[in-house]
């Protein structure tokens, strides 16, 4: 389990449609996170990170597979 902040300094829509998926990213402080939710559908997206001020770097990048539906877990 990874430690994440419950409060933001903002939260940035990067894109989205409604019902089908959506990137947010949200700093605190100094560290940005960026995640995404989607329906089951799989999806590829490209992430514009020009947002973020060019004295930051991106430390880590990490993909989890998708959970499987709500009546499957065991």
């Amino acid at each position: 389990m990874v430690k994440l902040p419950t409060s933001w300094d903002e939260t940035r829509v990067l894109e989205g449609s409604v019902g089908y998926y959506i990137t947010v990213a949200r700093p605190r402080g100094k560290e940005w996170y960026i995640g995404s939710m989607a329906d089951n559908s799989a999806r590829e997206l490209t992430i514009a990170l020009s947002f973020i001020c060019r004295e930051h770097s991106l430390r880590r990048f990490t993909l989890t597979t998708p959970l499987p539906p709500i009546g499957r877990r065991n």
